[in-house]
């Protein structure tokens, strides 16, 4: 029997254990995975702790996953007068909501104010969209989809639905369950830190208690 395999497994235990007490989260899938992670992380030559690194290791997934997933929808929208993924989301989120002002729209897309204006003004001269005053505001517009915007929309919905499922990959059902609880957790907690407009990083992470967040 190989010890020296033994030793090193119950090291990474030990350490496993360490890092979730908090969080609940000590079972033979997740240890796999962290398991794979430690034989398995980048050298680097700063000095920077476990959970530092691996801060670092899924910002660079996300990253990478949404390079992925606009390559997809990219090719998805070859065909549509829709210029990219927003123009879609936009559309989407609009007939979901029946109308909206432009800056709920912005909110709801988590855009810069200046790119989210600039989608709009986009799908309004390509007859997608429509405005009109806002009765309860004399200085805000409201937003409603228009049959063409709808057709649009439709039109191209089935090769958006096949872009969404590479994305999605080999994950099984429990799988995605399991990621899409965790990207909503993330949502809530990065929603209110990007309204913070003119916040350093410094002053978020002051108003924040990861530890409390993480149990």
């Amino acid at each position: 029997m190989n010890y020296s395999i033994i030793k090193q497994l119950l090291e990474h235990l030990e350490d496993y254990e360490k890092l979730t007490q908090n969080d609940g989260g000590t079972t033979m899938e997740n240890f796999v995975d962290y398991l794979s992670y430690s034989i398995n992380k980048p050298e680097t030559a700063v000095e920077v702790t476990e959970e530092e690194l691996l801060n670092v290791s899924i910002s660079q997934y996300v990253a990478h996953l949404y390079r992925f997933a606009r390559s997809y929808t990219k090719i998805a929208l070859e065909d549509s007068p829709l210029t990219t993924v927003d123009d879609f989301l936009y559309l989407g989120k609009v007939m979901e909501l029946s109308h909206c002002t432009k800056t709920e729209l912005i909110e709801h897309n988590a855009h810069e104010k200046t790119s989210g204006m600039e989608i709009i003004k986009r799908l309004l001269k390509n007859g997608f969209l429509a405005q009109e005053d806002d009765p309860n505001d004399g200085r805000s517009k409201r937003l409603t989809i228009t049959a063409e915007g709808k057709s649009e929309f439709f039109a191209a919905l089935e090769s958006m639905k096949k872009s969404a499922n590479l994305v999605g990959g080999p994950l099984s059902m429990v799988e995605k369950l399991h990621l899409m609880h965790l990207l909503q957790k993330l949502h809530t907690f990065h929603k209110p830190l990007f309204a913070e407009k003119n916040a350093s990083l410094d002053e978020m992470l002051e108003q924040i208690d990861l530890e409390e967040l993480a149990q």
